[in-house]
């Protein structure tokens, strides 16, 4: 059908006449042979084979009514579907969006609930073969703890805490035992990270807590130090945007490590710039690459 030679209207009729039938007399005749196939069947088989039968057809008759949605922008202002906005393009065209049987929200309903970006950077970190480099040099069942600034502390279980008391050695409360199971690496006034083994499950490292995954267990009251839950904090408006703009360096990890912790952290240029330091480093332990803010260019 050349639509150049004929009206658009009515050659866009004639094209979603063509499309719909098209479509659904496909899906049609394929059940009608699978049926043909399924006449010596069982009569549970020839049951499931009717629901089947439906769900075929509605997803066919979705499928056309989908591919029309598209073919109707030829007959819609340019407007309707391209966008212009600080110097770039954007050009809409229709979601497929699909009911499914059985399900009460449709495709589109769900993905637009969905962080599709986030989803995307995810799946680009689990594939990155640095991330796999990383899990091979962490050892199998490892878990690992942080220290950053010298005094937020990420223990063994993911909970942050904070050191309010500058003279306190993170190690004094460990026993010399268990120091022998920890790996440790950097150094804690910038970023350290202490690392152990399956062995080291359910025994007690001081104010890293104890790798059991129940985060009672982590609490420090027992011992001769004065912390604090890491809370949100006040930073200056030139930090915020490389922690949460959807333009900053550091978005492909965003979605990867949550950023809001090593955000409370950055109280000052010092602070800041370790924080990213740290969450530099982790997010590329874990597959995310990212970069250094340019604020820290002058001071790493």
């Amino acid at each position: 059908m050349n639509l150049e030679k004929i009206n658009l209207d009515e050659g866009l009729q004639e094209a979603r006449e063509y499309i719909s039938n098209k479509i659904t007399n496909a899906a049609d005749e394929m059940l009608k042979e699978q049926e043909n196939a399924l006449r010596q069947a069982s009569s549970i088989e020839r049951q499931f084979f009717q629901v089947y039968k439906k769900l075929v057809m509605a997803l066919a008759n979705q499928t056309a009514e989908q591919v029309l949605r598209t073919v109707n922008l030829l007959s819609t202002k340019p407007s309707s579907y391209v966008v212009v906005e600080d110097n770039k393009i954007y050009v809409t065209v229709p979601l497929p969006d699909y009911h499914i049987p059985g399900y009460s929200k449709s495709v589109v309903d769900t993905i637009s609930e969905a962080d599709i970006e986030g989803n995307f950077w995810q799946a680009v970190a689990a594939l990155n073969p640095s991330k796999r480099i990383a899990n091979e040099s962490l050892g199998f069942l490892e878990v690992e703890a942080e220290v950053v600034n010298g005094k937020f502390i990420r223990q063994f279980d993911g909970k942050w805490v904070v050191l309010n008391d500058e003279s306190y050695d993170i190690f004094q409360d460990i026993s010399e035992k268990h120091k022998n199971l920890m790996n440790v690496q950097g150094d804690a006034s910038t970023r350290m990270l202490i690392k152990i083994g399956p062995e080291a499950r359910n025994l007690e490292f001081g104010i890293f807590g104890v790798p059991d995954s129940e985060v009672f267990s982590d609490n420090v009251d027992h011992l001769s130090v004065d912390t604090a839950d890491l809370n949100d904090a006040s930073i200056l408006i030139e930090y915020e945007p490389y922690w949460s703009n959807t333009d900053s360096s550091a978005r492909p990890c965003h979605s990867v490590i949550d950023s809001t912790p090593y955000r409370n952290m950055s109280t000052d240029s010092k602070s800041f710039c370790n924080a990213a330091f740290a969450y530099v480093r982790r997010c590329g332990n874990n597959g995310a690459t990212i970069s250094m803010p340019s604020l820290c260019n002058s001071m790493m």
